[in-house]
C-alpha cells in the first residue's frame, strides 16, 4: 500500500469511534455490506474521497506484481454533532467510524 495512503487512513481513523453498524433513516448498514446497498439506504455522501487502484505491473525481471484495490472514504453529516465515515475497499464496506470533527 502507498505510504501516503496509509498516513491518510491513519489520520482519518485517529480520534474516531468505531461502530460496526450505522442507522440510515429506517435502515441499518453493516460492515461487509456492498457499496450499492449502502448508497441505496443512506443516499449520496456529503463528501467522497476515491483512491484509484494501481494496476498490476511487471518488475524488471518480468515477474507480475499484483495491483492494489480501489479505496474510498465516504463522509455523512454532521448529524447530531457527529460525522460518520465509511471506508470501502473495492465495493465492500470495511469500517464505519464516527467523529465530532470533520476529517475530510
Amino acid at each position: 500500500m502507498r505510504p501516503w495512503l496509509i498516513a491518510l487512513l491513519l489520520t482519518l481513523a485517529a480520534g474516531t469511534a468505531h461502530a460496526g453498524t450505522l442507522r440510515c433513516g429506517t435502515s441499518l448498514i453493516n460492515e461487509g455490506d456492498p457499496m450499492d446497498e449502502v448508497l441505496a439506504k443512506c443516499g449520496e455522501p456529503a463528501k467522497r474521497v476515491i483512491v484509484p487502484p494501481r494496476p498490476p505491473r511487471r518488475d524488471s525481471t518480468g515477474k507480475l506484481i499484483a495491483g492494489e484495490a480501489q479505496l474510498e472514504t465516504w463522509m455523512y453529516g454532521p448529524s447530531g454533532g457527529a460525522y460518520r465515515y465509511l471506508f470501502f475497499r473495492d465495493t465492500k464496506l470495511l469500517s464505519i467510524n464516527m467523529s465530532r470533527k470533520e476529517l475530510l
